[in-house]
């Protein structure tokens, strides 16, 4: 029997007031994912600042239970997407270049930790312990995202050149936006910020 969601008050991120939970988005098209000119480092960094705003809100006190759940809804379909695009365009290229190995090999197995740790949220019905469950899973994705930011992002940008960068950008957003759910629009998947460097 499904739940009434009649009058429930919608759950907004505290920073940017927009509704956290699903709701229909408007993807780039492939066209326009062809002529992104933001580099990879930057599309990485802009999904890493969305999911520590989600994960910022989730733990918010003012929320219920309900509506934490719906911001994990949102946050599960980002990391689910953004690791797909993440594998396709660098990881998996990268694994086997000797500058590059430890990170990205440390990068797919973390991948593999974060989905099996989503999978047994799902499996957990109390609505206590899921949210328990959730805040742990934050933590290892917020080690995750400070791993990549520290060590594998800087040694990138130094021993590749910009068009290189911005060439794994086009094949990361492309994957993004063909492995992105609906109501999954956070962002690499927002519009450029034409003040921003491309890195």
């Amino acid at each position: 029997m499904k739940s009434k969601k009649k009058n429930l008050p919608k759950a907004t991120s505290k920073r940017t007031g927009k509704n956290v939970g699903k709701h229909p988005g408007k993807h780039p098209n492939k066209q326009q994912s062809e002529q992104s000119s933001e580099g990879i480092v930057t599309l990485l960094l802009k999904d890493h600042r969305a999911m520590k705003e989600l994960m910022s809100d989730l733990k918010t006190p003012r929320y219920t239970n309900r509506q934490r759940f719906a911001v994990f809804g949102k946050l599960e379909k980002l990391v689910h997407s953004h690791m797909i695009a993440e594998e396709t365009a660098l990881l998996e290229k990268i694994k086997d270049n000797p500058k590059f190995e430890d990170e990205a090999v440390e990068g797919l197995e973390e991948h593999e930790i974060h989905r099996v740790v989503i999978a047994s949220i799902h499996r957990v019905k109390d609505p206590d312990r899921r949210f328990v469950r959730m805040k742990s899973f934050c933590e290892i994705l917020e080690h995750h995202l400070r791993e990549e930011e520290e060590d594998l992002f800087p040694k990138f940008k130094k021993y590749t050149a910009k068009s290189t960068r911005r060439k794994i950008g086009k094949r990361f957003l492309k994957a993004r936006i063909n492995s992105s759910q609906s109501g999954e629009d956070l962002g690499a998947l927002e519009p450029a910020d034409e003040n921003s460097a491309s890195l």
